[in-house]
């Protein structure tokens, strides 16, 4: 069955053995578009152990950053953004400046441990 809409024709195929020159649709009819015959997909590169010392793609993360006072932290502008933590009674900023390099710090705050992630 053939249908012409706005100048496309879609085919109707429900038999699940169409030849590969007709395209098979969707049987619920949701969206008419026609479906591949078959999907190709690019072949699996073998795994390379090499590639695990790279580091590509792999950000350090911050572990027991050091602490400066908000008016020590003369890098910081005024409206800088930071990750605010509070945790029994003690405070953190982690400034997103230095979070979107190493999105993760590992940091002890109020005496236990702290992970801030970004």
């Amino acid at each position: 069955m053939a249908h012409r809409t706005a100048g496309v024709t879609t085919t109707q195929s429900r038999s699940p053995t169409a030849s590969p020159a007709t395209p098979l649709t969707r049987p619920d009819g949701l969206t008419g578009a026609p479906l591949p015959s078959q999907t190709a997909f690019a072949p699996t590169p073998a795994f390379d152990e090499r590639r695990l010392d790279r580091g590509a793609g792999a950000f350090p993360p911050l572990t027991d950053p050091p602490v400066v006072s908000a008016a020590d932290a003369h890098w910081l502008h005024p409206g800088s953004r930071v990750l605010g933590a509070l945790q029994h009674g003690e405070a953190r900023a982690y400034p997103l400046l230095i979070m979107q390099f190493h999105h993760v710090a590992n940091d002890r705050l109020g005496g236990e441990p702290y992970l801030a992630t970004f």
